[in-house]
């Protein structure tokens, strides 16, 4: 099986966090024996010169990375179209190299679907759409792209999110009930968690793309009622920006100051470390379709503490997880000292229960009965 996916964004790089996962999952497909590749758009405006694609191997990985044109958000269609001639491009480039895939997988609506159902259409070939977004920041706003929007996506063989509660609320979106179903993020393979030293102070951490959403306020405010004279706070991510700096102005007025490390941007390497290295880490966003650093936490052993987004109430049947809470200061509070007051030696079997289920044999074995499923 040879699978071409088509995400609607990648990292740039190694260092690079913003959709690391795409490349671990095709790492993982690669590694269980699937050929694998990517056709990675980069979209700029019209006006702005282009640039020929650019093919190259990352480890088992085939990419071709290109230029395409786009128009306004609002008008997928449109900026498709403007980019036919770049995506075609990469096409042969991909192709002439590596040969032709058997199958495409759309990663998010836009550009990755809508690429994905041109080449489909223009080349005879199956696709499956995965969606990662939560798309409210994508509506669309008239009686006909709904209408469009939908056949598009009714197009694909398959439709997947990647939680149980993101699948039922994108078969809500897109009027499609019986359609979704549920392709979970992969817990990358980390060697066995060791063991937590007893009798220190707790450790709280926390790794975001710093947004408003990631909810810096309430658990900067929960960190301070929980633990009020011990205990540490370490937040990663890039603070530079404008929300940068407001999570800087929080952390300054935070009673707790002097007890919070603003770490700051990790390449992706340390992160299991990062991870490994806490007692709780904390994730209390407004919004998460799936959670990928709840995953890579609870991969290491680290228990986590979460509201009740449709990626942290997937996780509500999970061995030893940790909690959920309500978006509260007092709640997530009480969380955070429960969590932290658990019984250490449950890492290994966090992590074990972890790796069953989002682990790449887990991830590789879903891919693979969606693919058959769609060929």
């Amino acid at each position: 099986m040879h699978a071409l996916w088509i995400p609607s964004w990648y990292p740039a790089d190694d260092q690079d966090l913003a959709g690391s996962f795409f490349r671990e999952q095709l790492q993982a497909l690669a590694a269980a024996g699937l050929r694998v590749g990517a056709l990675v758009p980069h979209l700029v405006p019209p006006t702005r010169p282009l640039t020929a694609p650019r093919a190259a191997t990352e480890g088992p990985v085939r990419l071709v990375r290109f230029p395409a044109r786009r128009a306004w958000l609002t008008t997928r269609r449109l900026s498709t179209t403007l980019a036919h001639r770049q995506l075609a491009a990469a096409w042969r480039s991909y192709v002439a190299r590596w040969g032709r895939p058997d199958i495409l997988h759309a990663h998010g609506l836009f550009p990755g679907a809508y690429f994905a159902h041109h080449l489909a259409v223009r080349h005879a070939l199956p696709w499956v759409y995965t969606e990662h977004r939560s798309l409210t920041h994508a509506p669309a706003r008239t009686w006909g792209g709904r209408a469009s929007e939908r056949a598009l996506v009714a197009a694909a063989a398959a439709r997947t999110g990647v939680s149980r509660p993101h699948a039922a609320a994108l078969a809500t979106r897109f009027a499609q009930p019986a359609a979704w179903q549920a392709l979970p993020n992969l817990a990358p393979a980390v060697p066995p968690p060791a063991p937590r030293p007893p009798g220190g102070e707790p450790v709280v951490g926390h790794l975001s793309v710093p947004h408003p959403v990631k909810r810096h306020d309430l658990l900067l405010a929960a960190f301070a009622r929980a633990f009020p004279t011990r205990g540490r706070l370490r937040l990663a991510g890039d603070l530079t920006g404008p929300y940068g700096a407001t999570v800087r102005a929080l952390v300054a007025a935070n009673p707790a100051a002097d007890r919070i490390d603003l770490v700051g941007p990790l390449p992706r390497a340390a992160v299991p470390t990062f991870l490994a290295n806490l007692d709780v880490f904390a994730l209390p966003s407004h919004s998460e379709t799936c959670g990928v650093s709840l995953l890579e936490a609870l991969s290491v052993g680290t228990p986590v503490v979460t509201t009740p987004t449709w990626g942290g109430r997937d996780l509500a049947d999970l061995p030893h997880y940790g909690r959920q809470a309500a978006p509260t200061v007092a709640a997530f509070a009480a969380a955070l000292q429960a969590v932290a007051a658990e019984n250490p030696h449950t890492r290994p079997a966090r992590a074990a229960a972890t790796a069953a289920r989002y682990g790449p044999a887990a991830y590789t074995r879903r891919v693979r009965a969606l693919y058959e499923s769609a060929s």
